[in-house]
Order: C-alpha cells, then sequence, then structure tokens
C-alpha cells in the first residue's frame, strides 16, 4: 500500500547525495594552483582561495592539486571531457594555449563534499555548486578564468516526505510514461504544474491518473486551464474528476496551502489576471502563507506554472509571475517550482532555487539560448526525453532528482 503521507547545455550539473554542510574544514583540506594565460603557475591556495584572475580577461588553463582527498576533471576547448584524475593531479593542459571551460570535483573522503565557484568570461562569478558538479559552462566556447574550492563536512539528513513534480503533461505516450513513473516512485504527493493535459475533454487524463497514481495527488493550474482555448478544458472540469488533495486549504488547484510533512507547498495562478502584483491582497495572501511555514518550522515550496526565471522560449514571463519571483527571493523561499516552458532547467538567484520542469511528455521544446537569466542557470535540458522531478524533503534538507531520463541533474538545498 503506498503511503498517505508520511543536445546538453549545462551551466552546472550537480550528483550530490542527501547530505548538509556543516561547516568548514579544518585547515587546508583543499590546495591547489592555477595555471593562466601570460603568467604560467600561480602560488598555490586552500580552502576557498582563488585560482586564475578577475577582470584581467586571462583564461585559467589548468588547476593543479596538492592535496589527495578528491578526484576531478576539466572540460577543455577543442577536448572536451578529460578523464578523472585522483590525488595530487593536474588537470587541463598547459602549453597548448587552451581554455578550462569547466571543471568537476569531487571529494573521496567518507562524510566530505567539495563546494565550488567557477569566474566565467562573460558572466562573472556564477552560484556556487556542490560535489561532482559541473563548475563553469559547456557547450558556449567560454573561458573559465578563476575558480574557489573548498571542503565541508557533510552529514546526513531525516527523510520526512517524497513529492514528484512535473508540468505540461499530456496523453501521449511520453506524458503517460511519466504519470506511471511518478506514481510507482510511491511519494507523499505526486504534484503537477500545470497544463496537465492536451485533450479536448478532461476525463481521459482522469482516467490516466487513477490508473497510475494512488499517492496523495495535487496540482496547480495552467494558462490552458485557466481560459477556454483548443489545448485542454478548464480547471473546474478537471476539479469534477481529479481526486481531491488532502491536508489542503485554500481554492483547488488555484491558490492553496497543501501541507506535507516537513513543508508546504504554496500555490499561485501566475497567469496575468490573477491578481499577484506588488501591493495586491492577492500577494500578500501568498506572502503570509510563506511566514505561516517559517513560523511552524517548516519549508515553503512556492509553485505556479508560468515562470519569470526562465531559459525556454516562453519564459521570463509577466508581471505576475515576476512579483511572486520577486517575493520569494525577498523572503528568501528556499524553492520555487514552475513549469510552461516544455523544457527543464535550475537556476540560483540570492540563495532561492528555481525550477522549471515543464518536460512532462507534451511537445518537448529547445532552451532560449540568448535568455537573459543564463548567468544564473545551474543546469538546463531541451525538453526531451520527458521526466519529472522528485523532492525529498529533510529536517534540514531539500534533496532534488531528476527523474525518467530528462537527464543528469540533482540538488541539495540546505537551511
Amino acid at each position: 500500500m503506498k503511503r498517505i503521507f508520511g543536445r546538453v547545455i549545462a551551466a552546472a550539473i550537480l550528483l550530490s547525495a542527501l547530505t548538509v554542510p556543516s561547516g568548514a574544514a579544518g585547515a587546508s583540506r583543499m590546495t591547489y594552483a592555477g595555471h593562466v594565460q601570460e603568467i604560467g603557475w600561480q602560488a598555490s591556495v586552500s580552502d576557498g582561495g582563488t585560482a586564475g584572475t578577475v577582470e584581467r580577461g586571462l583564461r585559467l588553463e589548468a588547476l593543479r592539486f596538492s592535496t589527495t582527498a578528491q578526484t576531478a576533471r576539466a572540460h577543455v576547448q577543442d577536448m572536451g571531457w578529460q578523464e578523472y584524475r585522483s590525488g595530487a593531479a593536474t588537470i587541463g593542459t598547459t602549453g597548448q594555449s587552451l581554455r578550462m571551460e569547466a571543471i568537476q570535483v569531487r571529494s573521496t573522503v567518507p562524510g566530505e563534499a567539495v563546494r565550488c565557484q567557477a569566474h566565467v568570461q562573460n558572466i562573472g562569478w556564477m552560484p556556487e555548486v556542490g560535489d561532482g558538479e559541473v563548475c563553469g559552462t559547456t557547450g558556449r566556447s567560454l573561458r573559465l578564468e578563476a575558480v574557489r574550492l573548498r571542503a565541508v563536512t557533510t552529514t546526513p539528513d531525516t527523510v520526512l516526505s517524497t513529492v514528484t513534480t512535473v508540468g505540461d503533461v499530456g496523453l501521449e505516450t511520453a506524458g503517460r510514461a511519466t504519470l506511471a513513473g511518478m506514481g510507482a516512485a510511491n511519494p507523499d504527493l505526486v504534484f503537477l504544474l500545470g497544463d496537465i493535459s492536451y485533450g479536448t475533454t478532461a476525463q481521459p487524463f482522469c482516467d490516466a491518473v487513477a490508473e497510475s497514481i494512488d499517492d496523495p495527488f495535487g496540482w496547480v493550474q495552467g494558462n490552458h486551464e485557466t481560459v477556454p482555448d483548443s489545448d485542454g478544458p478548464l480547471t473546474a472540469d478537471f476539479l469534477a474528476c481529479l481526486p481531491a488533495t488532502p491536508n489542503a486549504t485554500g481554492s483547488p488547484a488555484i491558490e492553496q496551502v497543501i501541507s506535507i510533512p516537513g513543508a508546504r507547498i504554496i500555490t499561485a495562478s501566475a497567469q496575468e489576471g490573477y491578481g499577484y502584483l506588488p501591493g495586491t491582497a492577492a500577494l500578500q495572501r501568498i506572502s503570509s502563507a510563506i511566514d505561516s511555514a517559517n513560523a511552524a518550522g517548516v519549508w515553503p515550496i512556492l509553485a505556479f506554472h508560468e515562470p519569470h526565471v526562465s531559459v525556454g522560449l516562453h519564459g521570463p514571463s509577466g508581471p505576475e509571475s515576476k512579483a511572486l519571483s520577486e517575493l520569494a527571493i525577498a523572503k528568501r523561499v528556499p524553492l520555487v517550482l514552475t513549469s510552461h516552458d516544455h523544457n527543464y532547467s535550475r537556476h540560483i538567484i540570492d540563495g532561492t532555487t528555481f525550477i522549471v520542469a515543464g518536460m512532462g511528455g507534451h511537445n518537448p521544446r529547445d532552451l532560449n539560448y540568448t535568455s537573459p537569466w543564463w548567468p544564473q542557470t545551474v543546469a538546463a535540458y531541451p525538453g526531451a526525453p520527458s521526466g519529472w522531478v522528485t523532492l525529498t524533503i529533510g529536517q534540514r534538507t531539500i534533496a532534488g532528482q531528476l527523474s525518467g531520463g530528462a537527464g543528469p541533474d540533482a540538488f541539495t538545498i540546505a537551511r
């Protein structure tokens, strides 16, 4: 019995376990030196020191480790990814005038993880990424100019609940496989992020949900459910046949607070016309719900359909999405879930992680490679193949995993 609540473009791809930083390590757990264009080998730095240069337009060509507690590799101009090298080794190249574009560094010590921050041409300092994550960029021909590395101690967290989530599903073969996979994961909540079906009536989709999912179920409406169009039924049609969401208050599929162990999913309708603009009562309700979750000691997770933070062809969306996104950043909401763009991306802005999970199965789309949000992008994949995001809610962490074949991405958000 299932529980009742109890072409790749990647700025970085996190491969971390369910762990939480518990503070910086002792002296010199990471010691390394950079080989820089026109300079050569620099002096070694340790534990968060900068290897390379900033604001000089010089490429970082190689990185040499003095410590032995890591394995690492570099993505090099005209070469791609090198093999991993362990211990006191050198990654990248010297004497060939080739730029490093990204690195991946993993700790080899149990209970430790490596954090990496990259300074990249035309971008500057990117968000810090975790153990094994791509630090820098690939597929964009941008030079890595500097890096900072540090080791942290990790301790296991207590799992409180799990959620599977995605949007833009549909009833094609891929969408049905997504529903089946989300249900088979045996989560505490299956949560859909809008534009859930593209059929002419709601009942076939409701039947597909009933066939694949007997977990608690919830969703937030998308633009196709909001106004009549040729791409699907309206919210009221789905509410008539989809299962009700347990432990939820508010207006179903529009503005709700869904309580699961360790977290509250706060939904809003980001489509224009629903009133979530600065100074409105609707935005204040969302703000109050965030405050209430924090006061209760649980994670506030904000969910709406149309993203403002996106590298998809649709985004960034309009003023409703912008206001909700800015509220999330101001309130330090740890995680914002959206879809609408039929692909996957993850972004980190001032400590808030924004997920676009629109790869549910219907009409996969490419990315927008000129989007202004690329500097904050941590991982991005076109929509095919389809998949979903699995969230593991812990006391101190939210761990996310891209599931179902949509691409390798995993992340951990810590308090």
